[in-house]
């Protein structure tokens, strides 16, 4: 349950990022922010692994290459059903999963990080 909570603070974080990093997301609040986290979080949780089994096939033919067009695609489902915010086009989406799976190898997936050590 914590490392969800980690990790649903984490894509809030990189939504955030994204925000200051490009001119043209465009966002109503702070709460916006957070809800598109969270609302990505989710996305991520119940949607992505069917993304995954649906695309298995070209992720194996592209050495997993695939897995990063699947996470702009997450972040595209959850722009559209997020209220108040919203991202300009499909560049800046993939901009943001690299980022988004740059945060996630490097604090979550990675068992020498302090975050991880902190909640083994």
């Amino acid at each position: 349950m914590r490392k969800q909570l980690i990790i649903m603070l984490c894509y809030v974080a990189v939504i955030f990022l994204s925000v200051l990093i490009f001119p043209g997301v465009e966002f109503r609040s702070l709460s916006a922010i957070v809800g598109m986290g969270i609302l990505l979080w989710l996305v991520n949780l119940i949607i992505k692994p069917l993304l995954l089994l649906i695309t298995l096939p070209l992720n194996i033919i592209t050495f997993g290459l695939m897995s990063l067009f699947v996470n702009t695609w997450t972040i595209r489902i959850a722009d559209r059903l997020a209220k108040g915010f919203s991202y300009p086009n499909f560049g800046t989406a993939f901009v943001t999963a690299l980022i988004l799976m740059a945060v996630h190898l490097v604090l979550i997936d990675n068992k020498e990080s302090v975050l991880m050590k902190k909640l083994s």
